[in-house]
């Protein structure tokens, strides 16, 4: 069940006194953002080592 629009204003409300909030629809969906950061595309995705390591590499950071 995708969220609706009014739910999406009620957690940015609920969010407001968070600087840099951002939401952006995604796939039938919402994506929050702060200080909102790139997204990455992955052309190769044969490559299992380099998609292992970006997956990885990703994790750590978060």
């Amino acid at each position: 069940m995708s969220t609706t629009k009014d739910y999406k204003d009620f957690i940015l409300e609920q969010l407001s006194e968070i600087e840099n909030i951002e939401c952006k629809p995604m796939m039938g969906e919402y994506l929050l953002y702060q200080n909102a950061k790139p997204m990455y595309l992955v052309e190769d995705l044969d490559d299992k080592e380099k998609l292992k390591e970006i997956v990885t590499n990703t994790v750590k950071g978060l």
